[in-house]
């Protein structure tokens, strides 16, 4: 078995071709075994990009959601009739929420460790804040939604 191995490496490295397979009685088995292994490194690399193209995903639309009103909450609350302090209030709340909250939630994650259950939590926080934002009446939507935005934002660990 390791003279084959050496054979391998040797007409790997003199010639630049592959050596002639042997037949599975021949090798051991081992034909059949470095096949199924680079099946495996190919379906996991498959599997790989699959993980990184969602997480790619899931962070663009999470961003997206926190930062895609903020320009146009100020205008929107003002046309609304809502107060200039009441406005400073929901605009103030979103940092002050998250703010106080990322500590506590930081150290959670860290001793409970399963830190994909508050990104979870995050993202559904983030959705709930815009669902806020749209059915209720602006004043309490849109301090609901800040507060709920800066607790997913905390998430964010």
């Amino acid at each position: 078995m390791h003279g084959d191995s050496l054979l391998m490496l040797t007409t790997k490295v003199v010639s630049n071709k592959k050596p002639p397979l042997l037949s599975d009685s021949e090798s051991g088995g081992s034909t059949s075994l470095q096949n199924e292994r680079s099946k495996r490194f190919f379906m996991d690399k498959s599997k790989l990009n699959y993980q990184k193209n969602l997480l790619l995903v899931i962070v663009v639309l999470f961003w997206f959601a926190q930062y895609v009103y903020v320009p146009f909450q100020t205008p929107y609350l003002l046309t609304m009739q809502v107060s200039s302090s009441m406005i400073g209030i929901i605009i103030g709340i979103y940092g002050f929420s998250q703010m106080v909250l990322r500590m506590p939630i930081g150290i959670m994650a860290d001793k409970n460790g399963r830190h994909k259950l508050f990104i979870i939590l995050g993202v559904t926080a983030s959705a709930l804040a815009s669902v806020f934002r749209i059915i209720l009446e602006p004043q309490t939507g849109f301090l609901v939604g800040n507060i709920l935005s800066g607790f997913a934002l905390a998430m964010w660990i």
